[in-house]
């Protein structure tokens, strides 16, 4: 038999006498490492979390990309500024994330 609860009730409950004793004995006990959750040294970590960053940040670094555009529509952007690039890619992204826009566009 399967009994469902959601989580919110359980987690309203006030805890059992026996919970809180099971609790209490884990306190006291040192956590053992295994080949699936092993012991890391402060070095360990702090590379892993280096890598992370190094790789979080080479996947959000922009990309610089050629475009041609219409001597038109250079001569309007060059007229927002000198940020007219960084309005041009907020332009590219907008339009690639708006369906309609890309499929009047194509």
């Amino acid at each position: 038999m399967i009994v469902r609860t959601a989580l919110k009730e359980v987690m309203s409950r006030p805890l059992t006498e026996e919970q809180t004793a099971q609790l209490k004995a884990l306190e006291d006990i040192e956590p053992v490492p295994d080949e699936d959750c092993p012991a890391y040294s402060y070095e360990e970590l702090k590379e892993m979390k280096r890598r992370t960053d190094e790789r979080r940040a080479a996947e959000n670094a922009e990309r610089s990309v050629t475009i041609s555009l219409s001597p038109d529509s250079m001569r309007k952007a060059r007229s927002l500024g000198a940020g007219y690039p960084a309005i041009l890619s907020r332009l590219v992204e907008n339009a690639l994330n708006d369906p309609e826009l890309l499929r009047k566009s194509m």
